[in-house]
C-alpha cells in the first residue's frame, strides 16, 4: 500500500540521515498496522540496521530472531553456545564448503525465497 511504502521509504531515508527518532516513529507505525508480517520484512530490516549501527548488537540481533520468529522461520534460542558445539559446526561448515574459494561462493546464484 502507499501507507506502507512511504513509511518504509521514509524510515529508510531517516536512518541514511542519521534522523533515528523519526526513523523509529515511521517504523513503529508500521510495525503497529495489522498487514501480513511479510509486508513488515523492509522495516524490520531498518529497524535492524540501525540497531546495529548504533552499537546495540544484542538489542539487533533479538529484533532479527523476533522477525523470524513472526514468519515462523526456524530461529536458534538465544543461548550461549559450547565450545564443543561451536567446534562441532565449523567443522560441519567447513566439510561442507569442501575447497570452494570466496571466489566460488561470491559466484553463487542469489536465493530466490526472500524469506530466507
Amino acid at each position: 500500500s502507499t501507507m506502507l511504502d512511504l513509511c518504509s521509504d521514509g524510515a529508510n531515508a531517516c536512518f541514511l540521515t542519521g534522523d533515528l527518532d523519526t526513523m523509529n516513529d515511521l517504523i513503529d507505525e508500521v510495525l503497529s498496522k495489522d498487514i501480513d508480517t511479510v509486508e513488515k520484512y523492509r522495516v524490520s530490516e531498518i529497524k535492524v540496521k540501525s540497531l546495529h549501527a548504533v552499537g546495540k548488537v544484542n538489542e539487533s540481533i533479538d529484533a532479527a530472531l523476533n522477525f523470524r520468529r513472526q514468519l515462523g522461520l526456524p530461529t536458534p534460542q538465544k543461548k550461549p553456545a559450547s565450545k564443543f558445539t561451536i567446534a562441532r559446526e565449523y567443522m560441519r561448515v567447513m566439510r561442507l564448503l569442501k575447497k570452494k574459494t570466496a571466489e566460488d561462493i561470491a559466484n553463487l546464484p542469489e536465493l530466490d525465497d526472500e524469506r530466507q
